[in-house]
């Protein structure tokens, strides 16, 4: 083992894993940078229960974009953990280093450490003190010039705009993570914007009321669950269901219409980004938060490709950071921050176009 390694304290690590996962291989690959791995367990609602707390310094929680559902159960991590968590999506982990060549034990060897020096140090605020996310290394803003030129912008005079309520309008996609940055998100807002928005999250169905509820306590936007007939206004979010595809027709209306197309994230962000992006065209946005996956990559394309402007939550903000790091990807996204910074960033672009 190299001499710095040796050296170092070692890091007492307990790994909450899917059963899609090789844990023995993971432990092993830790161990070369001293680090022990004192508990291996599944992911599950007593994860937290087989670790103890007082023999352990970090927990990783190292998951593939098929937990469906459990993301559910990844919150309740988040909210009752007393230990630092970092996440890892293994998949797009390992697609990134193989890319970079940097080895990948050793990136998350040294991410763990980071993560429990912070944590110790008090660096973070109290939201943010317990999570980390294995990142890339992106910048914040990714200068125009790279951005692919709008394919329908010679449309825009053409496109007929729903004739009654907002005029543009944004989808916010999130997942794991997500609740927490877009609360922040939305608290940030004043009440007077000309901008409606479809906040999908991936939640479980018996999640999203309660999750309307408590954005809506949080900012001074009006915040409801989809409902069938209802014309999406200015200063509203409505938070996309789980059993239907949200569609807003030409009068601006939100229909409940069937699933096109099933898949492993629900609601689908992809989806939403591209009816609001065929509707809205030029006066269609996104901003894509925290979350596991290539969710809402698929969904900046078209929206980008419409004319339309997308954002992202900033690496070292997220909790996991696959979902926003796929969406800049595309080269659509022209700014990213934290849930904050796109807060404030929003207010000004809206006063100046």
């Amino acid at each position: 083992m190299n001499d710095h390694y040796d050296n170092q304290k070692l890091l007492r690590v307990a790994i909450i894993h899917t059963s899609l996962h090789k844990p023995e291989e993971l432990k092993n690959k830790l161990k070369a940078y001293n680090i022990d791995v004192v508990a291996i367990t599944e992911l599950s609602n007593r994860s937290l229960c087989e670790i103890d707390a007082n023999s352990t310094d970090v927990i990783l929680v190292d998951l593939h974009e098929n937990v469906g559902q459990e993301l559910d159960v990844l919150e309740n991590l988040l909210e009752e953990s007393a230990l630092p968590l970092l996440f890892n999506d293994s998949g797009t982990t390992q697609f990134n280093l193989s890319i970079s060549g940097a080895d990948w034990g050793k990136k998350l060897a040294l991410k763990l450490r980071a993560l429990v020096e912070k944590s110790s140090g008090n660096i973070r605020s109290s939201a943010e003190q317990s999570t980390v996310s294995v990142k890339n290394d992106i910048p914040k803003i990714i200068p125009a010039t790279t951005i692919p030129k709008p394919i329908v912008s010679s449309q825009k005079q053409t496109i007929a705009k729903p004739h009654k309520g907002a005029e543009q309008v944004w989808v916010l996609g999130a997942s794991l993570g997500g609740p927490l940055a877009a609360r922040v998100f939305l608290s940030c807002l004043p009440t007077d914007l000309p901008i409606a928005f479809v906040l999908v999250q991936h939640i479980g169905a018996s999640h999203i009321t309660l999750l309307s509820e408590q954005l809506d306590r949080a900012t001074q936007l009006k915040v409801m669950t989809a409902k069938e007939g209802h014309t999406l206004c200015d200063n509203e979010v409505v938070v996309a269901p789980i059993e239907k595809r949200i569609v807003i027709n030409d009068r601006g209306e939100i229909v409940l219409a069937p699933i096109l197309h099933h898949s492993i994230y629900s609601p689908s962000i992809d989806e939403v980004m591209t009816d609001i992006a065929e509707k809205y065209h030029a006066l269609s946005g996104a901003i894509v938060f925290s979350g596991m996956g290539n969710d809402g990559e698929e969904g900046s394309k078209v929206i980008g490709e419409h004319g339309g402007v997308v954002w992202a939550q900033d690496s070292e903000s997220c909790v996991i950071s696959s979902m926003p790091d796929c969406a800049r990807r595309t080269g659509y996204v022209s700014y990213s921050d934290t849930p904050e910074g796109l807060a404030n960033n929003l207010v000004k672009y809206l006063a100046q176009n």
